[in-house]
C-alpha cells in the first residue's frame, strides 16, 4: 500500500510503502525477508520521501503546530537524562551542541532490516530535518555514526547563525516617548535575549524584581524567550540559589507571568514587526510602548 492512499493530505510519497514494495523497485533487494517484516510497523522509503515527511512536520502541513507539539512530547523519561521515549519517537537530549549548556531536542526514528539501516530526525528548534539511509555490512551502526557526525557538525553552526540573526533583528536600544533609552537587548552566549538595561519611570525593572523575590539586585540578570505566535516573548529573572535540589533547575519556566499590573503581564514583550523588521515593542503590564532605535 502506497502512503498517498492513507494520508489525509497526501504529500506525494510515491516511493514509500507500508507493506511489500513492488519487485520493480530498486530501493532494496526484494526478498522474502522484507515481506515477512511488513507487519512490524516498518516503512519502506527513500531519502527523497523521508525528506518530504520531515518538511511536512516542520511546516505543519499535515498537523497544526499545536498538534505537532503534542505529538513530539515524550511519553516517558528514561533512567538517563540524555534521552526520552515518545510515540513513536526516540528523543535525544544532548547538552554540548549549543553555546550555552542547554538541551538540544533531537526527535528521531530508527529503522533497519538485514543489510540496511536508516535514521529519520527532526530538530524543531532549528527547523531542520535529517534523513540517513545506509546499506551494507553494519549498516545500522553506520547510520548511527552518520547521524552523530551530522548533528555535531551542523547544530553548532546553526546555533551561531541563529544568534547572528537574533542580534540583527532584536538587539539594540528601545526608546520611550521622550526618546530616552528605556530598554537595551543583547545577544551573548546565554539563552534567549539578555536584558542589559530596562527602566520604567527611571527605575530599574530588573533590580526591582530581584528585590521582590529576595535576590541580590546588584547581581540580578533577566532574559527574554520566545513563547508564542505574534512575536510574544516571556521575560524571566534568572534565579540563583545555593539549595542543591534547585541549583541546576530552570525555574524560570515555572514562573511564567509572575508579575502583573492592573490585569496585564509586566513580564511580557510583544515585538512590533513591519516588513519582517522589528520597529518596537510593548510591555502590556507596564504600559510601555518603545520604539527600536536605528
Amino acid at each position: 500500500m502506497r502512503m498517498p492512499e492513507i494520508l489525509p493530505k497526501p504529500i506525494f510519497l510515491y516511493s514509500s510503502w507500508l507493506f511489500c514494495f513492488p519487485c520493480r523497485t530498486k530501493v532494496l533487494a526484494h526478498n522474502e525477508l522484507t515481506c515477512v517484516l511488513h507487519r512490524t510497523a516498518g516503512l519502506y522509503s527513500t531519502p527523497n520521501d523521508l525528506s518530504r515527511i520531515a518538511q511536512s512536520i516542520l511546516s505543519h502541513s499535515l498537523l497544526t503546530e499545536a498538534e505537532t507539539n503534542v505529538w513530539l512530547k515524550p511519553v516517558v523519561f528514561t533512567s538517563s537524562p540524555a534521552n526520552a521515549v515518545g510515540a513513536p519517537w526516540e528523543i535525544f537530549l544532548p547538552t554540548n551542541l549549543a553555546h550555552s549548556p542547554r538541551i538540544t531536542e533531537i526527535y528521531t526514528k530508527e529503522g533497519a532490516i538485514s543489510g540496511y539501516g536508516a535514521f529519520f530526525a527532526v530538530v524543531p528548534e532549528f527547523n531542520i530535518g535529517i534523513t540517513i539511509n545506509a546499506a551494507g555490512d553494519d549498516a545500522s551502526i553506520v547510520a548511527r555514526y552518520l547521524l552523530d557526525l551530522v548533528v555535531q557538525d551542523f547544530i553548532p553552526k546553526l546555533d551561531d547563525l541563529a544568534r547572528k540573526q537574533a542580534a540583527a533583528k532584536y538587539a539594540g536600544q528601545y526608546l520611550d516617548d521622550a526618546g530616552n533609552p528605556a530598554l537595551v537587548l543583547a545577544v551573548d552566549d546565554g539563552p534567549g535575549l539578555k536584558i542589559a538595561e530596562w527602566k520604567s519611570n527611571g527605575v530599574s525593572v530588573v533590580e526591582s524584581w530581584a528585590t521582590l523575590t529576595g535576590q541580590d539586585p546588584a547581581a540580578a540578570e533577566a532574559r527574554a524567550y520566545p513563547v508564542g505566535e505574534g512575536e510574544r516573548w516571556q521575560v524571566s529573572l534568572t534565579l540563583k540559589t545555593p539549595i542543591p535540589l534547585f541549583e541546576k533547575a530552570c525555574e524560570e519556566w515555572t514562573r511564567i507571568s509572575s508579575f502583573w499590573y492592573k490585569g496585564l503581564p509586566a513580564d511580557e514583550f510583544d515585538f512590533l514587526v513591519e516588513d519582517e523588521v522589528v520597529v518596537g515593542l510593548q510591555v502590556p503590564g507596564l504600559r510601555q510602548d518603545l520604539a527600536k532605535s536605528n
